[in-house]
């Protein structure tokens, strides 16, 4: 009998372990992904010593835990928790990173676009020589304070760059960081996708206000979202943005193949701009607008290069794909801080580049506009513009304040009253950014 009894515990408690892992495993696979993507592309994109991203990018639980490898011969990292769910990494020439599901299927990579070297006989931002501001003590002592408090130890600070009238004023950067560190903006990544967009309605190629074009939805009432609708978060499809827990967005960005064809699954929970919901699946849905453009991946893989990024000197950015070679615009752009600073000054430019209009300045200040929405009316048009009009955001800054920001505090924050780019990376979610911003503000006068 007691032999018996031992038995049903122990089946018991083996199916109970089994039906724990069957829950767990989708979040255990999420975190693998999440560790060996971070540490793949800090390495082989950023160049960063190991040690540095081990104790900066890897602040999860159960860190400790995990198991990981690094190749770098064949430009991979793999990651289990408890040798579980292994995931695996892989740098591909010209794409960055991606995460595999499996092998890798497609095994594609880009011989990028040549960059134009930067004049070191130009001052940056549109050569490279580096001009800074001369400040009087009365400026440049507050604003030593203001740079201090934001690399106070908790802030976990990477770096700080105030620009205004297109110069430096001053920058800063955290230990194993410079100013020649490509850094991940995160979230940034969607406003990019936005301009990527006016670039091709500039070109005549898409348009905000036309339904997107997506195969799948022409036969049901997804065929009315717009491209617009897409980058505002107001296209009502169904999605739930939750990292915490096995959700939509932690199935797109870290289980998925293809990102946007995920995310065009979902269904309609709402008509078209009746709500506004963060998704970064929307943005990767945007990708499919974008790709559709072209007529060969070559063509739209070079696409934000030559039309973006190296038209205003963002030499040293890299966007990231998933495995099936697409964009991940929700997420994946790397640069330096003071390529994302010379982002910032293309919208404090109206969209204007050295005379040329990347996008029409028309989209420029669309991008930067009030939508007037009830829920939601201090996101501007191009998601992730984040509006100080009635200056909830920042009390103590100026009413026409706008930022694009990203996880863990990533910020490129605009101040055309004061001609000002303050461009700020680090690690760290619960930051006083209306402290900084006021400490700057009064530093700097003009």
């Amino acid at each position: 009998m007691l032999k018996k009894a031992l038995l049903f515990l122990l089946a018991l408690t083996l199916f109970a372990l089994a039906l724990a892992y069957l829950l767990l495993a989708p979040r255990i696979s999420v975190l693998n992904a999440y560790v060996a993507k971070n540490i793949c592309s800090c390495q082989f994109v950023a160049n960063r010593d190991v040690q540095t991203i081990a104790e900066e990018n890897l602040q999860v639980f159960p860190s400790g835990y995990l198991s990981t490898d690094i190749d770098k011969e064949s430009k991979t990292v793999s990651c289990a928790l408890f040798g579980m769910s292994k995931r695996v990494a892989k740098y591909r020439e010209g794409l960055g990173c991606a995460l595999l599901i499996g092998n890798d299927d497609y095994n594609c990579s880009l011989q990028k676009p040549k960059a134009k070297a930067l004049n070191p006989e130009v001052a940056w931002p549109y050569g490279g020589k580096t001009v800074r501001a001369k400040l009087n003590t009365m400026e440049a002592v507050p604003l030593v304070k203001a740079f201090d408090f934001a690399f106070e130890e908790q802030h976990h600070t990477r770096s700080l760059i105030v620009v205004q009238n297109d110069t430096i004023l001053k920058e800063q950067y955290g230990k194993g960081f410079s100013k020649n560190t490509p850094q991940l903006g995160w979230s940034m990544t969607k406003n990019i996708a936005g301009t990527l967009v006016g670039i091709l309605q500039k070109q005549g190629r898409l348009n905000v206000n036309d339904p997107a074009p997506i195969k799948a939805w022409q036969a049901d009432e997804r065929k009315k979202i717009t491209i617009g609708q897409l980058l505002n978060m107001g296209s009502g499809l169904e999605w739930e943005e939750d990292y915490g827990k096995h959700s939509d967005v932690t199935q797109c960005i870290f289980l998925e193949e293809n990102a946007g064809k995920f995310a065009a699954t979902k269904q309609l929970e709402a008509a078209p701009n009746q709500i506004r919901e963060y998704s970064s699946g929307s943005t990767n849905i945007v990708n499919l607008v974008i790709r559709s453009a072209f007529d060969t991946e070559e063509q739209y893989w070079r696409f934000p290069y030559e039309a973006l990024f190296y038209k205003i000197g963002m030499n040293s950015a890299q966007l990231e794909t998933d495995e099936s070679c697409n964009y991940v615009l929700s997420s994946y752009c790397f640069a330096t801080p003071r390529d994302w600073a010379k982002y910032g000054l293309l919208y404090l430019h109206e969209g204007s580049w050295q005379g040329e209009q990347i996008i029409s300045k028309e989209y420029a200040n669309y991008c930067s506009s009030e939508l007037g929405l009830e829920d939601d009316s201090f996101y501007g048009y191009g998601i992730n513009f984040v509006l100080n009009t009635d200056q909830k955001r920042f009390p103590d800054a100026p009413s026409d304040t706008y930022y694009t920001g990203g996880f863990n505090g990533q910020r490129v924050i605009i101040i055309p009253s004061r001609n000002m780019v303050i461009v700020r990376t680090g690690v760290c979610e619960d930051f006083d950014w209306n402290k900084l911003l006021k400490m700057i503000l009064r530093a700097i006068k003009g």
